[in-house]
């Protein structure tokens, strides 16, 4: 979760509209290797659409995946 979101972050810098978002969103998964990839695919697919809001609101990738409950307060997720 928190590589996806980073990686966003860092592409679409200050240009922070949908069309950015979903762009980087689209391209994130396609570097990563194969069962990685999947998951990436599949968090992407499942979250692409709030994604924008919560990067929005809550500004780092810790606090957007614990907003989507993907990060537990002792041990984070792999994506």
């Amino acid at each position: 979760c928190k590589y996806v979101i980073s990686y966003v972050e860092n592409v679409i810098e200050n240009n922070k509209t949908e069309a950015a978002i979903q762009a980087a969103l689209g391209k994130v998964c396609t570097i990563l290797p194969g069962d990685v990839k999947d998951k990436c695919t599949n968090f992407v697919d499942t979250y692409g659409p709030i994604i924008g809001h919560l990067i929005s609101k809550f500004g780092t990738p810790e606090a957007v995946c614990r907003a989507l409950k993907l990060c537990l307060k002792d041990a984070d997720q792999e994506l």
